[in-house]
């Protein structure tokens, strides 16, 4: 459920998410309320997400919102191997192949995001969102009847939204 609302919005909630898990880890306020207000600052998720790793390296929330952090700041390559971490501590979460995937396609590492989509969507079922980052991915690698398919997918799931 974080994950979900972390896919909708990463960073304002990326922040709650620090200060959940450092208060949980440990009684002092390893990442104070008032510097939270001050607005998404990836830099300072990434100190809190990195804080509480040095306390439970195998906090696969904590190694995802580190990931978010570092994507945020336009580090791909290393939000992927946060990911990679957090996705080995908790297989079965949802959000992180999403994730992963669009860390992928920012690289052009096209085949790796499309089998991370892929994998995301067995876990999760139809998602516009997903569907939509695997019709940029296949247009991206040139694969231009999979990315039609894609795209009508997507605003089937998306008519539907709207009619709920």
């Amino acid at each position: 459920m974080i994950r979900a609302a972390l896919k909708a919005q990463p960073l304002g909630l990326m922040f709650v998410l620090a200060r959940d898990k450092a208060e949980q880890v440990s009684d002092e306020r390893v990442y104070p309320r008032n510097r939270m207000r001050e607005g998404n600052r990836p830099q300072d998720a990434k100190a809190s997400f990195t804080q509480i790793l040095t306390q439970d390296a195998n906090n696969a929330d904590a190694h995802y919102g580190l990931g978010l952090a570092l994507a945020a700041e336009q580090n791909p390559q290393a939000a992927i191997e946060e990911y990679k971490t957090a996705a080995r501590l908790d297989p079965k979460s949802a959000g992180i192949d999403y994730q992963l995937g669009v860390s992928y396609v920012k690289l052009k590492m096209y085949d790796d995001a499309i089998a991370a989509f892929q994998k995301e969507q067995e876990r999760s079922g139809d998602d516009y969102e997903l569907e939509t980052a695997l019709a940029g991915t296949y247009q991206a690698k040139g694969m231009s009847q999979q990315a039609q398919e894609a795209r009508n997918k997507a605003d089937q799931l998306k008519d539907r939204e709207t009619d709920r």
